[in-house]
């Protein structure tokens, strides 16, 4: 049998292209009717750091209905209160992995269940359908972090005590 001798010279493995996370916001995945959505962002903020503060057990007066709805259904609410809770949430993609990074505007835990709320100004329900998207990505995550209990996701819209469960699984 002849021995064959090769010069392997420098042996090379190349390294698979390692890409980076897509970074993206729950709401990326939204497509909102932007003409019928509320009284304007200001307002948003405003009521929205009303329900933070006032989950928190701060001292706050309601200074409009929107804000005397959130302040009443928080006083409905047994068990923790976490407002304002950044998450991070990846995903497996084909090619590569998306991290969700948002805020959940108050998640509310018992013995038993997680809620996600998100507050919503909207004068409307048009875009619901929208915010349930942006609370399926949160739900993701929370399954994740809660996975011994049940995950409900709700939409309350300050404007009425409307509070809409998202119906998708």
């Amino acid at each position: 049998m002849d021995s064959q001798q090769t010069d392997l010279g420098e042996l090379k493995i190349e390294m698979p292209e390692k890409k980076a996370a897509i970074k993206k916001s729950p709401h990326d995945e939204m497509e909102m009717t932007e003409d019928t959505v509320g009284r304007g962002p200001e307002f948003g903020t405003k009521v929205h750091d009303f329900a933070e503060k006032y989950a928190k057990g701060e001292d706050m007066e309601p200074r409009n209905k929107d804000e005397e709805n959130v302040k009443e259904f928080i006083d409905s609410l047994e068990g923790e209160l976490k407002p304002e809770v950044p998450i991070k949430i990846p995903e497996e993609g084909s090619d590569r992995k998306t991290l969700y990074s948002g805020t959940i505007d108050l998640l509310h835990i018992t013995e038993d269940k997680v809620e996600i709320i998100d507050w919503k100004t909207d004068l409307t329900r048009e875009n619901h359908e929208e915010y349930e998207k942006q609370l399926e990505v949160y739900g993701k995550g929370i399954k994740r972090i809660f996975s011994g209990k049940e995950v409900e996701k709700q939409v309350f819209y300050t404007d009425s005590t409307d509070l809409l469960q998202v119906r998708r699984p």
